[in-house]
């Protein structure tokens, strides 16, 4: 079962750079009015959030930068400005950290999990939850990115 989740969100990943990849570092950037966040920003919120789902829940050090939390999770400031080298960066590692999640999971890394509440009331107790849950949480942000892109 989980291979088709880590497939599934390869594909999502994919799908992410294929629709921001004619955009520059000034359209990555900007936020629509009425809204509060870039499409840079919802890019890495992917990252982070996906990242804290799973390493960060089950008490293991992040793969992803540092300081990209501050920047990038749930209730962080949207309207940051992204230089185009971490843009870059945040581009490279879209693929790669799901990768990487996968191979730690069939290695049985991720052995305990601390359960929490997802911001629409949905309760996760253990990885196969935070992995399922992940993929919804991505479709929801490619959404938003997809009508940024069209308000651009």
């Amino acid at each position: 079962m989980q291979k088709i989740i880590f497939d599934q969100n390869k594909i999502f990943r994919k799908y992410t750079l294929e629709i921001i990849h004619d955009l520059d570092v000034s359209q990555l950037n900007h936020v629509p009015k009425k809204l509060n966040n870039s499409i840079i920003w919802n890019v890495g919120h992917l990252l982070i959030s996906q990242q804290m789902l799973t390493y960060g829940l089950s008490g293991l050090e992040l793969k992803a930068p540092k300081h990209w939390i501050k920047l990038f999770k749930i209730g962080s400031i949207g309207n940051i400005k992204v230089e185009n080298a971490e843009i870059q960066q945040i581009k490279s590692q879209l693929v790669p950290l799901i990768e990487q999640t996968e191979l730690d999971y069939t290695n049985g890394l991720f052995k305990t999990f601390k359960p929490f509440f997802t911001g629409y009331g949905a309760k996760i107790t253990n990885i196969d939850e935070a992995l399922v849950f992940n993929n919804y949480h991505e479709g929801n942000h490619i959404g938003h990115i997809l009508t940024m892109k069209k308000l651009l």
